[in-house]
């Protein structure tokens, strides 16, 4: 039995530490913060812990709608604080949580078994659906959910975690199942929310421009990520990353008439797409000019003539 509550104690402490590792990367929070929220969540019961996941999970969603909506810059800031701080919380809760389903697993009576004599089976949780399961960036998703049963013949399962498939990532749903002896199991159904679609091009392919200027017009493409940048292969043109091309140097009709390239589009998540374009320049007659010329040239003639006179 000592052996099972090391194993237990080892059990939480690596738990812990790869967790404060992986929070302090996401999120922008100290060690202090860190310590915080796990000494308020540590001094809650298995009752306690589910209700405060739920008023957090919910919380996040409103936090989440408003930062996508809010235009203020210092809510903005408070909005994504907040955030982060339940976020946070919400992590550590679902540690403590598997952490008590495991102890009750492992340590039966021996200081944090919660359930009573005779009863020390954990209740089943199936996943419904995919495991893990994607979701395109930008489509709506549904949860497939997940059951539970117990030796009991009942078990309450409750479902935690959310998916914002408006911004590329992993994310985790959990799902807690407890039975009428306060046996507690959990399970989570990871969703990777991907971008997979490359920018879609809303620009002609085909540009006509007088000679003798640089400035040839504007390209433009559509993504998900609204964010697009854009590059020009060959060296006689040029495209800033917004999409304005250009002349390296200003064309002669009278040297060439027509420019092909190729267009390449890259989206925020790297998806790229591109489009070969022709751009044609025109004459500009007051260009032409006019021209003069001089000419030499000789000659030579002979004659004979008679005459007489008195």
């Amino acid at each position: 039995m000592k052996n099972l509550f090391t194993t237990f104690i080892i059990l939480f402490f690596t738990s812990m530490t790869f967790a404060e590792s992986a929070l302090l990367n996401k999120y922008n929070l100290n060690e202090e913060a860190l310590n915080e929220i796990e000494l308020r969540v540590s001094s809650m019961s298995v009752d306690e812990l589910i209700e405060r996941k739920e008023y957090l999970e919910a919380a996040i969603v409103d936090l989440e709608e408003t930062k996508n909506t809010t235009q203020n810059p210092f809510a903005l800031k408070e909005v994504t604080n907040l955030f982060e701080l339940f976020s946070t919380e919400d992590i550590y809760i679902a540690f403590f949580l598997a952490i008590a389903a495991a102890s009750v697993s492992e340590l039966g009576d021996l200081g944090g078994n919660t359930s009573t004599p005779g009863d020390s089976n954990l209740p089943v949780i199936t996943i419904l659906g995919d495991n893990p399961a994607t979701v395109e960036l930008g489509d709506s998703y549904t949860d497939a959910g997940a059951t539970a049963s117990d030796d009991s013949g009942s078990a309450t399962l409750t479902t935690s975690g959310n998916v914002d498939v408006n911004t590329v990532g992993t994310y985790q749903i959990t799902y807690i199942a407890t039975d009428p002896a306060n046996n507690i199991a959990t399970a989570s159904r990871i969703v990777n929310v991907l971008d997979s679609t490359p920018p879609v091009f809303t620009s002609t392919s085909s540009f006509t421009v007088e000679e003798n200027q640089t400035a040839i017009g504007v390209v433009t493409a559509t993504d998900i990520s609204e964010i697009v940048t854009f590059t020009v292969s060959g060296s006689e043109l040029q495209i800033t990353p917004a999409g304005i091309l250009s002349f390296i140097q200003a064309p002669d009709y009278e040297t060439k008439a027509t420019y092909t390239a190729t267009i390449t589009a890259v989206d925020a998540n790297s998806n790229e797409s591109t489009q070969d374009i022709t751009v044609s320049v025109t004459n500009d007659p007051s260009d032409d000019g006019t021209g003069t010329g001089t000419g030499t040239g000789t000659g030579t003639g002979t004659g004979t003539g008679t005459g007489t006179g008195t």
